[in-house]
């Protein structure tokens, strides 16, 4: 690995195998001339949680070779810092795919705040609902990936209100997506993300189900 320390910003850059990893508050202007010589390369959201950076730039192939390797990098260093959670947890902490709301999920379960969620304030989790498919299947990897947080969903809606429709139908939306990703809609996720906002709105009573 090759280390690139730009020193009058203090972020810096590393190679390994052909992928970019960046570091630190990166000025915008420096950030365009670093995508401007990476067409055709892509960014890898997971790889750079992983690998604790603010952003990983590479090929797409040679990226995805690289995630066990820092997969195996941080589940070691989450297995040392949290040795009380279960395994699963930890596991999940270091190598599971993560956005804001299976974070928050998490952050409710364990105490312990994820990548995603450190640095910001306590006033933004409760607007940190799953807005759109992907967020729904994150937090719901994220109880199939740790079985026992799926029976403690309502701790979540204790400390933040709004989850209380989307745990209600938890189980009817999970059936949803199983439906799309059958017919081939999860990309677009239209008729999800609109059932979604009936919910946040209080129209829980358009869907039913059983909750988790």
């Amino acid at each position: 690995m090759e280390r690139n320390t730009q020193e009058a910003g203090g972020w810096y850059t590393v190679e390994d195998d052909g992928c970019t990893f960046l570091y630190g508050a990166i000025p915008i202007t420096d950030l365009h001339s670093i995508l401007n010589n990476r067409l055709g390369d892509r960014m890898d959201i997971h790889l750079a949680r992983m690998a604790r950076s603010t952003m990983v730039i590479g090929p797409e192939s040679r990226c995805t070779a690289l995630h066990e390797k820092y997969g195996a990098l941080e589940k070691e260093r989450v297995f040392a810092a949290y040795p009380w959670l279960p395994e699963p947890a930890k596991t999940w902490l270091a190598t599971g795919e993560q956005g804001l709301s299976s974070s928050l999920l998490f952050f409710v379960m364990t105490g312990v705040k994820p990548f995603y969620l450190q640095g910001r304030s306590m006033v933004e989790y409760a607007n940190m609902l799953p807005r759109d498919v992907a967020d729904f299947r994150r937090c719901d990897a994220l109880l199939s990936a740790v079985p026992e947080f799926a029976g403690r969903m309502d701790e979540t809606v204790r400390l933040y209100p709004a989850w209380a429709p989307l745990v209600e139908n938890w189980d009817t939306l999970k059936a949803m997506l199983l439906r799309q990703w059958k017919d081939g809609e999860e990309s677009s996720g239209s008729s999800f993300g609109a059932y979604l906002q009936l919910l946040y709105h209080g129209q829980s009573s358009v869907m039913s189900g059983t909750g988790r």
